[in-house]
């Protein structure tokens, strides 16, 4: 079997952070002086992108490098696809679930992220 590249396949990341989000209940994000720590798209119309983990370790990791005075939430799931999502859908936000500072890290729309995790 080949090892996976160092740039996990769009598909793949979704897949694993809604397995994982599906298996604890938990949505991780960070939260700043301006609400839920996004940052300016690099594609696709140049959308903000909403950042969130499956982890809280994950989040933990990121706090600094994107948000100032940021701290660590975790979200229900059920609050998550019922809330977060279609508000960043109204908004016209992306989604870049395990975000890193890879800058060809995959963003979704809301939509498809609310399918992922159902």
């Amino acid at each position: 079997m080949l090892a996976r590249s160092v740039l996990a396949p769009a598909g793949f990341v979704l897949e694993t952070f809604a397995r994982r989000v599906s298996e604890t209940r938990l949505v991780w994000t960070v939260s700043g002086e301006e609400g839920l720590a996004r940052l300016p798209g690099v594609a696709r119309g140049r959308r903000d992108v909403t950042l969130c983990w499956s982890s809280r370790e994950a989040a933990e990791a990121n706090v600094a490098s994107v948000a100032r005075n940021g701290r660590v939430n975790p979200i229900m799931l059920v609050n998550f696809a019922g809330t977060v999502l279609p508000k960043l859908k109204e908004l016209d936000r992306l989604v870049a679930p395990e975000w890193t500072l890879d800058p060809s890290h995959p963003q979704f729309d809301a939509t498809v992220v609310l399918q992922a995790i159902k």
